[in-house]
């Protein structure tokens, strides 16, 4: 077959072509040292490299979040010590003042000592990094602690921890200390102990809520009536979120001959077999061998005869939403006025026309007393606490009424502070009473151990953090090894593959200026 000189032409072009291309990726591979320079060469190894590339980044973001956690705590730790060390001396000025032999000038030194150290460590526990207070809980715009026009020290952080993720497997640190929780346990506060506002079920109620805050299962459910018909309930699928929910998914079959409601008894609910024709007992299982059933109180061993299942108590919890008529299972409660006194504070707050739980929470927090209330971790009452380090707090009724006993916040409490102590130790100075200043000399040292367990508490985390650091390089480095045996090349076989791609094109290039420079004198 004769070949023309234009297809012999562009067959040695593409030949050159195909050689250059093949030179310049060996090139290319050699000079950058990676083996993989676009998506094509090689899909699976890029996909499997981008994986552990966005893992390296997640690792690279636990990394710096473990740095700055680091640096927050460190300097959360120096300040404590230095406030430590300044309780420590107020400790040993009450000792001197509790001496007999101690005189009036001796007397007034340690009371401008004692003013110093208040400024000391108010100013300590103010401290800033990087534009935020350190101490003062989430609310790091917000200086923790403000001295009032009469020289008491007031909080004004919240008690908010901050959470870092510091590492895999959902690793959260706190990286913050809380200012009030390392001067004291807790200012003046009121809860009473084994209180229960027993908030009734009702439609409103959050499954999340149920079951004193552990909530329902998400799951399935069997519900056979006493006709026979069966039906599967899956309260994942029906997205199920609230206890009026699920009644109106059982309402809502046609297959059932089965009514569901809120239970009278204002604790559960209840499930009605309403069949015409009933051969058998109503029927609630488990499905997949869940616990969705019993979490909504309905589950019945051996089934109900009778056709009527009376729900166990599914202790819903108290909101900030909950009714006040819901309370007590629906009884109520008497509203009337409460008389709160803190310190120097004292107020009457009327909660005679409120209507939620949160009504008489903010009207609690704006009555001027320096006090805030929230509802309390269990989920059964409320907490009043004292803003204002140092004082009493005291909670009552006014005449022939019952609000605040019946809110489980009646009381009269104190608690024992850094601040509030080193005013009582500048009173007791100021009057140069010994039996006064050696009365604070238990209280002090309790406060010593106080910022000692903060300290402490601190330092744990701190280590939990240098572990997390140690770990990130180590996996940092791991991870980055696998990427460099996926993506960076064998030098010396890059060089080999470039030297024979350099011979190849070579010898291509020599053989089509051969074949081209061909003329009719050659054949003859």
């Amino acid at each position: 077959m004769r070949i023309t000189n234009l297809s012999l032409k562009g067959h040695i072009t593409e030949s050159l072509r195909l050689g250059q291309s093949r030179l310049l990726d060996a090139q290319l591979r050699t000079t950058t040292g990676r083996r993989i320079q676009r998506p094509s060469d090689d899909p699976l190894g890029m996909s499997q490299s981008l994986r552990l590339r966005q893992r390296l980044a997640s690792i690279d973001q636990w990394g710096r979040n473990a740095n700055q956690a680091h640096v927050q705590l460190s300097y959360s730790l120096s300040n404590l010590v230095e406030v430590e060390a300044l309780v420590s001396r107020a400790r040993e000025i009450a000792m001197t003042g509790s001496n007999d032999t101690t005189d009036s000038s001796t007397y007034k030194a340690l009371v401008e000592e004692v003013g110093s150290l208040t400024e000391q460590i108010t100013s300590l526990m103010n401290t800033q990094l990087d534009g935020g207070y350190i101490f003062g809980g989430r609310g790091v715009d917000t200086a923790p602690y403000v001295v009032t026009g009469d020289g008491t020290v007031q909080w004004r952080g919240d008690d908010g921890p901050i959470l870092m993720d510091t590492g895999p497997d959902a690793m959260r640190t706190q990286v913050n200390v809380i200012g009030r929780e390392a001067l004291a346990g807790r200012p003046a506060r009121i809860e009473t102990e084994g209180a229960d506002l027993d908030p009734a079920l009702t439609r409103k109620t959050s499954l999340s809520d149920l079951n004193g805050g552990q909530g329902v299962s998400p799951g399935r459910f069997q519900v056979t009536d006493r006709g026979g018909n069966e039906v599967i309930f899956d309260l994942t699928e029906a997205g199920a979120e609230s206890v009026g929910d699920v009644i109106d998914l059982i309402n809502g079959s046609d297959l059932l001959d089965v009514s569901a409601s809120l239970g009278t008894d204002g604790r559960g609910l209840r499930l009605v077999d309403t069949s015409a024709d009933p051969t058998g007992s109503l029927v609630v299982d488990e499905v997949d061998d869940g616990t969705t059933a019993e979490d909504l109180g309905i589950w019945f061993f051996g089934g109900a005869e009778d056709g009527i299942i009376d729900g166990q108590d599914i202790d819903p919890l108290l909101t900030a939403d909950t009714l006040l008529d819901d309370l007590q299972l629906g009884e109520g409660l008497d509203r009337g006025i409460i008389h709160i006194v803190n310190g120097d504070q004292a107020v009457d707050v009327d909660l005679q026309d409120v209507r939620t739980v949160q009504d008489v929470i903010d009207r609690i927090d704006g009555s001027g007393a320096g006090v805030r209330a929230t509802v309390s971790t269990s989920g059964r009452g409320l907490v009043v606490e004292s803003l204002v380090y140092g004082t009493e707090l005291s909670i009552s009724d006014t005449s022939n009424q019952s609000t605040a006993f019946e809110l489980g916040i009646r009381g009269l409490e104190g608690e024992v502070d850094v601040f509030g102590l080193l005013a009582e130790l500048e009173t007791a100075l100021s009057t140069e009473d010994p039996d006064a200043a050696a009365s604070l000399l238990e209280e002090l040292e309790l406060a010593v151990d106080q910022l000692i367990a903060s300290r402490s508490e601190a330092g744990v985390a701190l280590r939990e953090i240098e572990l997390s650091q140690n770990r990130m390089q180590t996996l940092g480095m791991d991870l980055e090894m696998a990427i460099s045996d996926i993506e960076d090349v064998d030098f010396a076989q890059a060089m080999m593959d470039l030297t024979t791609s350099q011979t190849v094109y070579q010898a291509s290039l020599a053989t089509s200026t051969s074949m081209m420079n061909l003329n009719l004198a050659n054949f003859i």
